[in-house]
């Protein structure tokens, strides 16, 4: 059994740690390892410097949509 966190925000989960590989790969690790991908999840407000890999990275989709029957007005 893997020990597993929900991290809830809003009244929904919005992401969760399965095992200990995002708080170093081990089952003794510290409270700022912890604080740290708790604050990378924006569950609380973290201030300290990132150690930790990130299990994720934000990335901004943009899309450009037309019509199939673009049909233009000017003659």
């Amino acid at each position: 059994v893997l020990p597993t966190l929900a991290l809830i925000k809003n009244t929904k989960v919005d992401d969760d740690v399965v095992g200990f590989n995002e708080l170093g790969g081990k089952d003794d690790f510290s409270t700022e390892d912890l604080e740290e991908r708790l604050g990378r999840a924006q569950v609380i407000h973290y201030e300290g410097e990132s150690s930790l890999k990130p299990k994720f990275t934000t990335q901004t989709r943009r899309s450009v949509r037309q019509s199939a029957n673009s049909e233009s007005d000017s003659e």
